[in-house]
């Protein structure tokens, strides 16, 4: 791909993405069984996992889509390689320095944060709020749904998952143009 070219917008990816959305939150209009629900919820998860899994088989999504090409060794913009920390030489003038002074206050053998049993109640912490918002946020949306339909109005859940869908992937269209906008005004 050539600098200049703006590198095509995932939009079958986004468009999927929106569709799935909107089946998950109009299931509830369709199907009043649980365990059918917890089917077709399983399937659309498969389906969007399969699907992502595919593009990045594709190399069309990888972790570096968002960052700029490294250039090449040897290229004329790549920059030189950085002096080794263990260097005695001072490379803007040449002189000769001593070896760096090592303070153990600067890499504590015990930092709290770094602690094992730290990390893992952090980890648990933040998966356990994740899972409560997203329960609680889909219960919103489902009492929601039910109050729409006591008042009498049809496809109560379809309305608020094309709402929903269609707002999600708009944000994704967005942010995706925003970026590639970006990218190319740094690219020129």
């Amino acid at each position: 791909m050539s600098p200049k070219t703006a590198p095509p917008l995932p939009l079958p990816a986004d468009l999927l993405s929106g569709l799935g959305i909107i089946l998950w939150y109009a299931l509830p209009d369709y199907t009043t069984s649980r365990p059918v629900r917890v089917v077709a919820k399983t399937m659309i998860l498969t389906a969007s996992a399969a699907y992502g899994i595919a593009m990045i088989r594709r190399g069309r999504h990888t972790a570096g889509d968002d960052a700029a090409p490294e250039p090449e060794p040897g290229d004329p913009g790549a920059p030189a390689d950085p002096p080794s920390p263990r260097s005695t030489t001072d490379r803007r003038c040449g002189n000769a320095r001593g070896p760096r002074f090592r303070s153990p206050m600067r890499h504590p053998v015990s930092h709290p944060v770094r602690h094992p049993v730290v990390l893992a109640g952090a980890a648990v912490v933040f998966l356990g709020g994740s899972i409560a918002l997203t329960v609680g946020m889909e219960r919103l949306v489902f009492g929601v749904g039910e109050r729409l339909a006591d008042r009498g109005t049809r496809l109560p859940h379809t309305r608020i998952g094309l709402v929903l869908g269609v707002g999600s992937t708009a944000a994704t269209l967005g942010a995706d143009a925003l970026r590639t906008r970006d990218r190319l005004g740094k690219e020129s």
